[in-house]
């Protein structure tokens, strides 16, 4: 554990398998989410587990959990192959913005009412196709499309995230 200063706060940086255990799971009700990064994160992902606290985490958490179990991982490997065909468009037009050249405008590349459409599309499929699992049992109940599309796209950007530390770190 390493305590670090930064502005008027004292955040605790945890490293090792036992501390992360104790901080994750043992003593997950006593630890918050930065109120900051939530509120950046909140914007781009919506009601995520990113950015969820309290009872909102746990109920998103037990309907998720079952879902990255290795046999339903399996099951997805066809409807997410649909996903990322019926994407080819709104990944064709970035591409087109990003062929103009160094002068673009962040907004170029935020969706449109077509990519939302694709998208809505996309994940109306892969919720379907994951049968009932993916709608949540009878105790913690189905989600609703905002929440599924908050979590796709909070794994998303986690999936990103893990992609550009990984690559940034081989690089070095």
């Amino acid at each position: 554990v390493t305590r670090l200063r930064f502005l008027n706060k004292t955040p605790l940086v945890v490293s090792g398998a036992r501390a992360a255990y104790e901080v994750l799971v043992e003593k997950a009700r006593s630890f918050e989410k930065s109120p900051g990064l939530r509120l950046l994160l909140y914007y781009l992902a919506g009601d995520g587990l990113f950015t969820s606290e309290g009872e909102l985490w746990r109920r998103q958490r037990r309907l998720l959990a079952p879902l990255f179990q290795p046999a339903q991982i399996e099951r997805y490997a066809a409807a997410l192959r649909d996903v990322i065909v019926g994407l080819a468009p709104v990944l064709a037009r970035w591409e087109s913005l990003a062929a103009r050249g160094p002068e673009l405008r962040v907004d170029d590349f935020a969706p449109t009412e077509a990519d939302r459409a694709v998208l809505t599309a996309a994940l109306a499929r892969a919720k379907e196709d994951a049968g009932a699992e993916a709608a949540g049992d009878d105790e913690a109940g189905a989600m609703t499309d905002k929440q599924v599309r908050d979590e796709a796209t909070t794994l998303f950007v986690a999936g990103h995230e893990t992609t550009a530390t990984s690559l940034a770190w081989s690089f070095y």
